[in-house]
């Protein structure tokens, strides 16, 4: 190898090589994905059964694929509360409404995240965190379109009665 240096100003190095080899190791040419999500369903479905038949539960194989399905299915919950915000009077119009969604997107995100984490710790089965803020916004979502149904001028205000007339019972029985 032949280095050679030349000096064209004070700040300036040039290095030229004669031969420049580079050395790649190359594998069988199988290249295995180093990441869960970079695996397919079969990959992650087959990580699942090896684990399981081991005794033991691959839990980032199962969260994967879980969170495959429950982000798809995500799209039921804020299609009704799309809906919902569509129907619903409001006295601000329409910003009000675009800031009320991005909230309902936060809330879910966040707890979405919050469940994930609780499956990899493994308290609760991968499956049932996944879907839990599916089940929770959509549940949500049926008990607004009930309220709305009712043609109340104000959902919130049915809601709130019905709140505080629980709390004042139960304030009542404790006296």
């Amino acid at each position: 190898m032949d280095i050679r240096f030349r000096r064209q100003d004070n700040t300036q190095h040039l290095v030229q090589f004669d031969i420049y080899d580079v050395n790649v190791a190359l594998d069988d040419g199988s290249a295995t994905p180093s990441k869960t999500i970079e695996l397919s369903m079969q990959e992650l479905h087959a990580a699942a059964t090896a684990g399981i038949k081991r005794g033991r539960h691959n839990i980032w194989a199962e969260s994967e694929i879980a969170r495959r399905w429950m982000i798809a299915a995500a799209i039921i919950p804020f299609a009704a509360i799309g809906m919902l915000l569509g129907l619903t009077k409001v006295r601000g119009g329409r910003y009000e409404r675009m800031i009320l969604a991005l909230g309902c997107f936060f809330a879910y995100y966040v707890f979405y995240r919050c469940c994930e984490a609780a499956a990899e710790t493994r308290t609760i089965n991968a499956y049932l965190a996944t879907s839990l803020p599916n089940i929770v916004f959509s549940a949500g979502a049926i008990f607004l379109f009930y309220l709305n149904s009712m043609d109340l001028e104000t959902p919130g205000a049915a809601m709130t009665s019905r709140f505080r007339a629980a709390i004042d019972s139960k304030f009542h029985q404790l006296q």
